[in-house]
């Protein structure tokens, strides 16, 4: 076997192996079994009623998991390499491309970095042109794909078609886009910036606005399955959890302070029982609650 060649078997067995680990990792995630915890390890505030999918709906969720994630190995290994014995970089994708989203079933990818982004089809072939003024930090398709929300480093929040071309500006924030999640309703935004606003458009008709102002950048954001809870968290170290209300409002419903500057932040069990935080100085602590609203326990668990 000469060099090359062992090169090229080499390349194809760890892609091999990514796409495998991906999609084991990929169905665990949609095994409820992998995340219950004992009732007495999670207690929970107010129930809200988690929307229950049906089997078919579970089913294409499962599969468009599955796709994006063995397309993006095969993305990967296409954009840095040609798949030849020389081992060069591939000259099919621009430039500067810092930031990759994949749509939700999976079928189309777009990068995104200085000013341009490029959409390409689930065989890598180029597809659509997207143009922007600044530099692209953070992006999420909606749920059927036919929309795509990006924010730059310049606080703006756009709304491109799929087929790229002509962006509408949606919101201009403080500070640089920093954070974005899909909104329930599936075609919306939360949106976090460094100035520590947390911007919601709940739709791709709603109108944007801010919902919560934190001291500083926003580290953090998550809404848990069903969204019944949301969380944000802030660099300052303050994380604030909230309930869905009636009519599309959104309740405080706690806030933790303390902990040192946060990196990260989810939410630890069930429904909004607890809530894992990252600080900066390598500390992880869980917290939850009794029931009541308060914050009753807290354990600090060392690096």
């Amino acid at each position: 076997m000469t060099f090359s060649n062992g090169i090229r078997t080499l390349r194809i067995t760890l892609s091999t192996v990514l796409s495998v680990l991906l999609v084991s990792s990929a169905f665990a995630s949609e095994n409820p079994e992998t995340v219950q915890r004992a009732a007495s390890e999670a207690p929970s505030i107010t129930p809200v009623a988690e929307v229950q999918l049906t089997t078919e709906q579970r089913v294409d969720r499962i599969f468009g998991v599955v796709v994006e994630q063995m397309v993006k190995v095969l993305f990967w290994d296409v954009a840095f390499w040609d798949n030849d014995a020389s081992l060069t970089a591939s000259d099919s994708f621009a430039p500067n491309q810092s930031l990759l989203v994949s749509d939700p079933l999976g079928w189309e990818i777009a990068t995104f970095g200085d000013s341009s982004g490029k959409s390409f089809t689930k065989a890598l072939e180029p597809k659509d042109d997207y143009t922007y003024e600044g530099r692209a930090t953070v992006a999420t398709y909606t749920s059927d794909g036919l929309h795509l929300f990006l924010g730059t480093d310049r606080g703006e929040i756009l709304l491109f078609p799929r087929e790229g071309g002509k962006a509408q500006s949606l919101f201009q924030a403080k500070g640089a886009i920093v954070h974005m999640v899909l909104h329930p309703s599936g075609n919306g935004i939360w949106a976090g910036d460094a100035g520590g606003q947390v911007i919601e458009i709940a739709s791709l008709e709603g109108k944007p606005g801010v919902l919560a102002t934190f001291k500083a950048e926003i580290r953090s954001l998550e809404f848990r399955e069903g969204g019944g809870y949301a969380l944000a968290a802030s660099a300052d170290g303050e994380t604030r959890i909230f309930a869905a209300g009636e009519n599309g409002t959104w309740v405080p419903e706690t806030t933790l302070r303390g902990g040192g500057a946060i990196v990260h932040a989810e939410f630890g069990g069930e429904g909004a029982a607890s809530v894992l935080t990252i600080s900066a100085d390598g500390r992880v602590v869980l917290q939850g609650t009794g029931g009541s609203g308060e914050w009753t326990f807290g354990e600090s668990l060392s690096r």
